[in-house]
């Protein structure tokens, strides 16, 4: 990656609206101002009838992003994310 791709994703990220993640023993909540309307992964949903297992929506969210990054004349994704679950009754962030 060039270094001037990452200093353009770093812009880009400062320029949001920062969320703040905190993770308990009982739970993880995510706050910000921006509220997201669409739903990462439904097909999954759709598909088995289950939500997606967070390892693989992270692992397919990093994919998709690592693809976009190796194809040529394209600049870095200026994102940063906060990905939490909550599985057997153990809170992940």
């Amino acid at each position: 990656m060039h270094a001037s791709s990452i200093v353009y994703a770093l812009a880009a990220v400062a320029t949001g609206v920062p969320p703040v993640g905190i993770k308990a023993v009982n739970g993880v909540v995510i706050a910000t101002e921006n509220k997201q309307k669409k739903k990462l992964a439904q097909n999954c949903y759709l598909t088995y009838r289950e939500p997606i297992p967070t390892s693989q929506l992270v692992q397919k969210v990093a994919t998709v992003m690592q693809e976009y990054m190796q194809s040529g004349g394209v600049r870095s994704f200026g994102v940063s994310l906060l990905i939490c679950d909550c599985d057997e009754g153990r809170p992940y962030l």
